[in-house]
């Protein structure tokens, strides 16, 4: 019957316009993005790929694609060797880049079979990182499209899913979120990381699905 869905934060992050998610706020024009993301992100991932060496990360990344997926697609379990991003990214800044000092020859994450990693690493051999990478590239030009709207609020019904090990994206980075999305609903899977997809699809598709039914 024309219902419009708003799908927002299946793996712990929201995609709404004019919204600063990593704030649980809209877009200011009174600030500048970067140096709030300097400031306040819980780890300096954004850092490198928002004000990057023209052209370095991408083709750094792309020289051992597997090498980048067992690094960092991991989950937050210990037998996964103590997991997930964040424990990879928070010192990218003192190792002078994402996978600098890290080791060369990791073994692939409990959360992916043999298949799945060679299908993500055949593609991204072929694709290459620029893609992704364009998106915190232009984290500022973002930045001053969501101010545009700020203080807009949302009415369209959305879903919110946070990890409780998610130390990239923290659960506390939600709170508040019901001021700018009064229709939302939240669901929170607490022993998993960031890759919520991969981590623990059952519970999150059941989110997904009961969400989705209750439209």
């Amino acid at each position: 019957m024309g219902v419009r869905l708003l799908l927002v934060g299946t793996i712990s992050i929201c995609v709404v316009p004019g919204f600063d998610c990593a704030q649980a706020q809209p877009a200011s024009s009174d600030s500048e993005v970067l140096p709030a993301i300097e400031v306040t992100a819980p780890t300096t991932s954004a850092r490198p790929a928002a004000r990057p060496a023209r052209g370095s990360t991408a083709p750094r990344a792309t020289r051992n694609v597997r090498r980048v997926f067992t690094l960092l697609f991991r989950t937050s379990k210990p037998e996964d060797g103590g997991g997930d991003a964040a424990g990879l990214t928070s010192t990218v800044t003192q190792r002078g880049g994402l996978l600098v000092g890290l080791p060369e020859d990791v073994p692939r994450s409990i959360m992916l079979t043999q298949e799945d990693l060679d299908y993500f690493v055949r593609e991204y051999e072929r694709t290459g990182f620029r893609g992704g990478l364009n998106w915190y590239r232009n984290v500022p030009q973002n930045w001053e499209w969501g101010a545009k709207v700020a203080g807009k609020r949302v009415f369209q019904p959305a879903l919110m899913v946070t990890a409780g090990k998610d130390g990239v994206l923290t659960p506390d980075m939600a709170d508040g979120m019901e001021r700018w999305v009064p229709n939302l609903t939240r669901g929170h899977v607490e022993q998993c990381g960031h890759w919520t997809q991969q981590e623990e699809p059952e519970k999150l598709n059941r989110f997904l699905i009961d969400w989705l039914q209750s439209l």
